[in-house]
């Protein structure tokens, strides 16, 4: 009985990683209006690699770390955000098209089975821009956030109240 529970469970959570597999496999899955990309999303790569764009099926493989080397044969090095950041959510959901739990069930699946490892965490946007660029063969991502402002905006010299013998 007991060794029947133990099937059961592990079917269960093979089953749960591969219908998260599927849903971040699946083709055309998208989160996206236009489609094929997100213009607030910014992949960046190693200098020396000159890929000049990426299909999202590319990134998916790369990010969900099954392909684990460049074509020339370079090892890949992910980085990424924390699972909690909004750029990370951001950039799974309208890029990779697919959430973050997702992602974070496959890393933890290849370093818990010992296949794989995890990508780097990095804490902010300064940080993957130098760590992409000093780790040869590194991809990561930057989220640009737009500020909008509506109308014109004007800064007033003094907005001080005035105090006992001033004259406002």
């Amino acid at each position: 009985m007991l060794k029947a529970l133990r099937i059961v469970a592990r079917t269960r959570g093979a089953l749960g990683v591969l219908l998260g597999s599927l849903i971040l496999l699946a083709p055309g899955t998208s989160w996206t209006q236009d489609g094929d990309s997100d213009p607030d999303i910014e992949i960046i790569t190693h200098p020396q690699r000159v890929d000049a764009g990426f299909k999202k099926d590319t990134l998916r493989a790369l990010f969900s770390m099954r392909q684990r080397s460049w074509p020339d044969g370079e090892r890949v090095q992910v980085f990424v955000f924390p699972d909690h950041s909004r750029d990370h959510q951001h950039f799974c959901k309208h890029m990779l098209g697919t959430f973050p739990y997702v992602l974070r069930a496959i890393w933890d699946r290849l370093v818990f089975t010992g296949t794989g490892f995890a990508p780097i965490e990095v804490q902010s946007a300064e940080e993957m821009r130098r760590r992409v660029r000093q780790t040869p063969g590194a991809i990561g991502y930057i989220v640009h956030r737009r500020k909008h402002i509506e109308g014109p905006v004007s800064l007033l010299a003094d907005t001080q109240p005035a105090t006992d013998g001033e004259t406002p």
